[in-house]
């Protein structure tokens, strides 16, 4: 008798303890840090609101982390963009019809490193740099006009390469640069995170030549206005907005 109360007492003390560990471990797992850690893998979308363009482009941007604090970056970014302006003969919209036609497109890729500061458990600031290429087209065409604005039968002109008539100036080209960041992350449920981030960058850019078609009835005219080059240093480069992301 002895002897059961001896081992019923120690099976008791044996589950108390587990039941203890258990506990414990479920604690801790439940104060356990939301940030991602190795392995996690991020995915997020940005608006740009600066840029050679001027335009707010979709944004995605994916995270690979190599350890706990240091993780690899994929930026991707395009957009495209046709605008039509159309243009009577007459001012009270008879007659024949004319039209200006612009169509614009870019690509922009960013691969970078980042890494991570801190040890708080929602917040994680980090620095990282980036490698950037970008490349831009764009196309002008004018049909029944000879400046893009007003109405003229039989006269006809496309540029490519970029724009230059109707009061507007558009030329893209290829880019290549090397942005610094300072950034932050804040997770506020343990997938959903919200971010910002800036910095300073250097672009340099090669402008195409601009190539331009004009007709005039059965005689077409060919101009070739040369492209350029030109580098920058500062914020120029950068994609600010509020990023929004997921953690897998």
């Amino acid at each position: 008798m002895k002897k059961l109360i001896a081992i019923a007492a120690a099976a008791l003390l044996l589950g108390g303890t587990v039941s203890a560990q258990e506990t414990t471990s479920m604690q801790a797992s439940s104060s356990a840090s939301t940030k991602a850690t190795a392995g996690a893998i991020t995915v997020e979308g940005q608006l740009s609101l600066w840029g050679p363009t001027n335009v707010i482009a979709p944004l995605i941007r994916g995270r690979y982390f190599l350890t706990d604090d240091l993780a690899v970056r994929l930026q991707l970014g395009f957009f495209t963009n046709n605008n039509t302006t159309n243009f009577a003969e007459q001012n009270n919209g008879e007659g024949g019809q004319g039209s200006r036609e612009r169509t614009n497109s870019m690509f922009d890729i960013r691969l970078g490193i980042e890494k991570h500061l801190g040890s708080h458990e929602k917040f994680s600031p980090y620095l990282a740099a980036e490698f950037m290429f970008g490349s831009g087209s764009a196309t002008e065409t004018w049909t029944n006009s000879d400046n893009g604005n007003d109405y003229e039968v039989g006269e006809s002109n496309k540029i490519s390469g970029g724009w230059n008539g109707g009061g507007t100036t558009y030329n893209p080209g290829t880019t290549i640069g090397l942005n610094l960041i300072i950034g932050a992350d804040y997770y506020v449920f343990d997938q959903l995170y919200v971010g910002a981030e800036f910095g300073y960058g250097f672009t340099s850019n090669n402008r195409p030549d601009v190539v331009t078609e004009r007709t005039s009835g059965n005689t077409t005219v060919t101009t070739v206005n040369l492209g350029g080059s030109s580098s920058a240093l500062g914020m120029y480069n950068m994609n600010g907005g509020l990023r929004i992301g997921l953690r897998f």
